[in-house]
């Protein structure tokens, strides 16, 4: 039996239903399939688990952006931001200041 990519995601974070990874990844494989409102619900949910994981916030933005919350967009990239440079993490700054950066010139 071929279980799809979510399925084995979801088996498990039954077993280790506190892996960051494992969460991030469910995520963005419910994005990818479509699901974007429960992608945006778990991504927050990992925010407000661990709000270092500097990746979650950086697709959450992006997630965001795509379906038109442009405000909450920037702000999730803003928050990321400041984690990123926290912990840091140059190249994830970067990248985020380029994503408001390119955000705020459209708008």
């Amino acid at each position: 039996m071929d279980i799809g990519r979510i399925d084995q995601l979801q088996q498990m974070l039954k077993e280790d239903p506190g892996d960051q990874f494992l969460r991030y990844a469910y995520a963005l494989e419910l994005r990818s399939a479509g699901r974007t409102q429960e992608a945006l619900d778990h991504l927050r949910a990992l925010i407000a688990d661990a709000p270092e994981h500097v990746a979650a916030h950086h697709q959450l933005a992006i997630t965001l952006g795509e379906v038109g919350s442009i405000n909450e967009a920037v702000t999730a990239a803003r928050n990321g931001l400041r984690t990123a440079e926290a912990h840091g993490d140059r190249k994830a700054a970067g990248e985020l200041r380029g994503f408001i950066e390119a955000i705020e010139d459209g708008k």
